[in-house]
């Protein structure tokens, strides 16, 4: 047995089902990270401890292998801040991780 609903039932439904989708639509919340694929501020580059430690014993860059303060100063931050690797080599200095250090207990 088949029902009829008249030909108004659709346009009813219709209509019933636009006023749900407009509620909701407006209604809700809106979730999530507005910000979400857009480019996030320019940071201003920073010069490394490494250059600033260079610049405060003022020295240029072919005087860095022959100078005792900037090598000692490598040896003690070896481990926590960037040295360039080619003069780690040329000092004959290595550098360990924590991964490292764990990895020997």
């Amino acid at each position: 047995m088949r029902v009829s609903y008249g030909k108004t039932w659709g346009v009813q439904l219709a209509t019933w089902r636009h006023f749900l989708v407009g509620v909701a639509v407006t209604d809700m919340k809106r979730r999530g990270n507005p910000n979400w694929g857009k480019m996030g501020p320019v940071m201003p580059a920073v010069p490394t401890q490494f250059e600033d430690e260079v610049r405060r014993l003022k020295l240029r860059p072919d005087e860095y292998v022959d100078s005792r303060k900037l090598r000692q100063w490598a040896y003690r931050y070896r481990n926590s801040n960037y040295v360039p690797e080619a003069l780690l080599k040329a000092w004959g200095l290595d550098v360990y991780s924590l991964r490292d250090v764990w990895s020997e207990t």
